[in-house]
């Protein structure tokens, strides 16, 4: 009984090929790793930069050459998938490449992480340290912020006796500075309230009271009064209103944010893209042998059944 052979065009199933995928992330890898190698080779040797400007011109061409570099070495990765995967359409292939692309995402992420986590590990250790020698020794000279908290209290002290009042303690105030710094770092902004606030929760000291050790610590620090100029050579680390210190940075990491959201946009297009191309043009023909039904006792099989009767 001779096989019948079957022929379907284009009826292949959309199935993931993973070691397609695996070995396209890989080629990506080493693409990067390859670029990045050719930008730093020229990059050190062509870049000296002597001033601001041209550190920060060459940061930002740092940063356009890691864009350009992740969707290359994508488009490649995509390109190998494509080809290994036998993907039987473009559809199948752009899908391949989006899963390239999460796993590349995925992967890079967890890279960073780890990196991450090595260097703040480093840095909360060290600056434990620092921190930790900063505060014994202004625990040894009363001093916060440049400001000299003793000679400030012994004024506040002497106008609150003569007023018939309870002085203040040295270690109290220190403390509502510490604390009035802490605020202004979480809330983003540093005002002449918040040290008011501070003061009032960790002394006996009156708002009016708190609001006087403010300003004598505003005077010291070069501002006269609200909305007044710092002096020369001072500079104000509290006044009314005064703008929050957070705003630049949060600026900068906005920035960096859209910068990362557009160079993972690009890359997806590029992975996509790749793997779109690697799909071969002609649809791929699948051939299986089918044998035919069995017949049933004493039924004719559909072969004598094609055959017709002879006369």
């Amino acid at each position: 009984m001779a096989a019948q052979q079957v022929r379907i065009d284009g009826g292949a199933p959309l199935r993931l090929s993973w070691g397609a995928l695996f070995g396209g992330a890989t080629v990506a890898a080493g693409s990067w790793v390859l670029l990045h190698a050719l930008c730093f080779a020229a990059g050190l040797s062509g870049v000296a930069p002597s001033s601001a400007a041209e550190l920060k011109a060459a940061a930002i061409g740092s940063g356009v050459w890691a864009v350009i570099v992740a969707a290359i070495s994508l488009f490649v990765g995509g390109l190998v998938t494509g080809r290994s995967s036998g993907a039987p359409t473009r559809g199948s292939g752009a899908l391949h490449g989006i899963v390239l692309w999460g796993l590349s995402a995925v992967g890079g992420m967890v890279l960073m992480t780890m990196a991450a986590s090595s260097a703040l590990g480093t840095f909360v250790e060290v600056g434990g340290q620092a921190m930790g020698r900063a505060a014994e020794e202004r625990r040894w000279h009363g001093l916060v912020l440049g400001v000299d908290s003793a000679e400030l209290l012994d004024s506040v002290n002497e106008s609150l006796v003569r007023k018939g009042k309870q002085p203040a303690n040295l270690e109290n105030v220190e403390a509502a500075l510490d604390e009035a710094m802490g605020r202004a770092f979480h809330e983003g902004r540093a005002t002449t309230e918040t040290l008011v606030t501070a003061l009032m929760e960790h002394t006996a000291l009156a708002k009016k009271d708190a609001e006087e050790v403010v300003r004598k610590l505003e005077r010291q620090r070069g501002i006269e009064g609200p909305g007044a100029p710092p002096a020369r050579g001072k500079q104000p680390w509290m006044g009314r209103g005064a703008p929050g210190f957070m705003g630049p940075p949060a600026r900068m990491m906005s920035a960096l944010l859209w910068a990362v959201f557009a160079s993972m946009l690009l890359s997806l297009g590029a992975a996509v893209a790749g793997a779109m191309l690697g799909v071969p043009r002609r649809p791929l023909a699948v051939a299986m042998q089918v044998e035919p039904p069995l017949a049933r006792p004493g039924q004719p099989s559909p072969a004598e059944k094609a055959t017709p009767p002879e006369a």
